[in-house]
């Protein structure tokens, strides 16, 4: 299963659409090397039932498209389609459409609620839900002079974190859009000497750098925050009146561990 997950997603490549029906042949997909989200994932259900598989499509309707109403469930209300495949009494839900996305995590955008999948002559719900957990550790460790902060940050990335950051690894400069997400546009201390190490193993980035207080070189009262990374700039919760819920685009677990010598 995951090898043929691996081979669509690295053979065809997602055009950022997302669509019901396909006009072409799944061949003529498969020859291309480009489809829609639905056509991507049909080529994948065919590799599959061609493998000796069991294998179906699931009806998704994305976060832009709207909420599912399971009392009518009619074809206006999807917009894409994943892949069901059971194996051993257990089903597994794949997607291959983004490269850096392995085949038990699924986008964001389509958790969180039940999804229709067309099953023979039948239609079945099924609930979708993230099998690996999104999570993110920090381990951070801080050592102050009297001029200067060195600080070594260790990273523990999964589920849609390491998707995030596997991401960010592909841009030409990885250590300034690193530098940008963690400390921000304009971060209160000024950080050199930074080295980066990806921990495969860990799913997760080995930080080294030394940041030194911007504005001031007079050390003799220092006032240290330890959130030095990942804060907030402004309070992003600024309506008057709120009138929909605060909605996070997935579940998420952070943890930071800080040691100050």
């Amino acid at each position: 299963m995951i090898t043929i997950y691996d081979h669509v997603q690295k053979t065809i490549e997602w055009d950022e659409r997302h669509r019901l029906y396909t006009r072409k042949s799944l061949e003529e997909v498969y020859k291309e090397g480009i489809g829609h989200s639905s056509a991507i994932n049909f080529v994948l259900i065919q590799l599959l039932r061609e493998a000796g598989f069991e294998a179906y499509p699931v009806l998704v309707s994305t976060t832009g498209n709207g909420e599912i109403i399971g009392l009518f469930p009619e074809a206006t209300q999807f917009n894409s389609t994943i892949t069901y495949v059971a194996i051993d009494g257990q089903y597994y839900l794949l997607d291959p459409k983004n490269r850096s996305r392995p085949y038990n995590i699924l986008p964001f955008n389509v958790l969180g609620s039940n999804r229709l999948m067309v099953y023979t002559d039948q239609l079945v719900w099924l609930p979708v839900d993230q099998i690996v957990k999104n999570s993110s550790f920090k381990n951070i460790t801080v050592t102050i002079d009297q001029d200067s902060i060195r600080a070594n940050i260790n990273t523990q990335l999964k589920g849609l974190y390491a998707v995030d950051m596997d991401e960010l690894n592909k841009k030409e400069d990885f250590s300034d859009a690193l530098t940008k997400k963690y400390f921000g546009t304009n971060p209160v201390y000024n950080i050199s000497d930074l080295t980066i190490h990806s921990n495969e193993v860990l799913k997760g980035y080995d930080i080294d750098f030394k940041i030194t207080r911007k504005g001031t070189s007079d050390y003799s009262i220092f006032y240290f925050n330890p959130m030095i990374m990942d804060r907030l700039g402004s309070n992003p919760f600024k309506l008057e009146n709120r009138t929909y819920p605060i909605d996070y685009d997935y579940p998420f677990d952070e943890s930071i561990v800080m040691t100050i010598n």
